[in-house]
């Protein structure tokens, strides 16, 4: 039996998981234990919603200074990870530098470098593997750091996520209201701006949509928050948005059943873009900007929506409705995404990679 030490910046049974990520490890990790050749332990910050087999990092930033350090607690939690290592196989960190060297093979699983602190850890020199959710971002990490082995590993999704996609009704276009999410982060490059923008510019054939913004309850958003409710009064629709609490699994899943289409129209460019390609595999369109890894995911399907300006999503999304293709082509491009999205595919694939990096040291 091998032994996997998992470092994670949060639990990976929280029932609340806001983000791409927090979606898939936890699921990662049953389907590896499950498999019974490994044993999980899981080293982590934040509240712990597990078993024995989770351990707790000190937490050496709650001094109140974003860039202050408590050295005795970093020490603390360096000779924690040091201690715990030793007792495994090999250690993955979820898109985390880790605190100290380490006497066992590392592998980074990577999933963004649009924040500092993955960004950071992508370019660190202890990492035997990085593995990434697409070959459109391994390419901006091997840019970034050309000196380690980077391997592709789609995410892998839950088979109860393909029965409720697969079962659930075409959406109807037209009724008022006709629900378009935004089922993102509340990150300024996401598209929030450019889509309540681009539904003023409709006007009045857009009155019909109405804007859902999926929100996170924390302090650091709340300024942000009432810059976009202040945009959409000045705009003069802002009965017209609506903000909702973070959504996981069944929940998302029947808010997305409800909707007609996603919006990402920002800047941001997707790793994978989970919320996307949820929504096509729900057969609601989404419309974005030029995603690579999505279209890398989701191959050449009527369902993603590409748009050159972010203001004409609305012109986009009801050229689709007006000009829909037959429902068993769309099918078809659905039922190839869950091939290639299998969970189990996901950690055979993970399995594969992590023995191979025990048996090269």
């Amino acid at each position: 039996m091998k032994q996997l030490l998992v470092y994670s910046y949060f639990c990976p049974e929280t029932p609340h998981r806001a983000g791409g990520v927090q979606q898939i490890e936890g699921a990662l990790l049953r389907t590896l234990t499950e498999s019974e050749g490994w044993t999980v332990s899981v080293l982590h910050t934040g509240p712990c919603y597990a078993t024995p087999t989770h351990f707790r990092f000190p937490e050496h930033s709650d001094i109140g200074q974003p860039d202050a350090v408590n050295p005795d607690i970093l020490i603390e939690g360096a000779r924690l990870m040091r201690t715990l290592a030793g007792d495994h196989d090999i250690v993955l960190s979820i898109d985390r530098l880790l605190p100290c060297p380490l006497p066992r093979p590392c592998v980074l699983m990577s999933n963004t470098l649009s924040y500092q602190t993955e960004a950071v850890a992508v370019q660190a020199t202890q990492w035997a593997r990085i593995i990434v959710p697409t070959a459109a971002f391994a390419k901006k990490v091997r840019a970034l750091n050309p000196a380690v082995r980077v391997q592709v590993v789609p995410y892998g999704l839950p088979e109860e996520l393909f029965r409720e996609a697969m079962s659930t009704p075409p959406a109807v276009w037209g009724d008022n209201p006709s629900i378009v999410r935004l089922p993102h982060r509340p990150d300024r490059r996401k598209g929030h701006h450019e889509a309540i923008e681009g539904l003023a510019r409709a006007l009045p054939e857009s009155q019909h949509v109405r804007l859902e913004i999926s929100w996170l309850d924390e302090k650091r958003y709340a300024s942000y928050r009432r810059e976009i409710e202040y945009l959409a009064h000045q705009l003069g629709i802002a009965q017209q948005i609506s903000f909702c609490g973070w959504l996981n699994g069944s929940e998302r899943w029947r808010a997305m059943a409800e909707s007609c289409a996603v919006l990402q129209v920002g800047c941001f460019e997707e790793s994978f873009g989970l919320s996307i390609v949820e929504s096509i595999l729900f057969g609601r369109p989404a419309v974005t900007r030029r995603q690579p890894a999505v279209k890398e995911i989701v191959g050449p399907t009527k369902l993603l929506l590409e748009v050159a300006d972010p203001l004409e999503w609305y012109r986009a999304l009801s050229a689709y409705w007006t000009h829909q293709i037959r429902r068993d082509s769309e099918a078809l491009d659905r039922h190839l995404i869950t091939q290639l999205l299998s969970l189990e595919r996901m950690a055979a694939r993970y399995d594969c990679i992590l023995t191979e990096a025990i048996q090269v040291l």
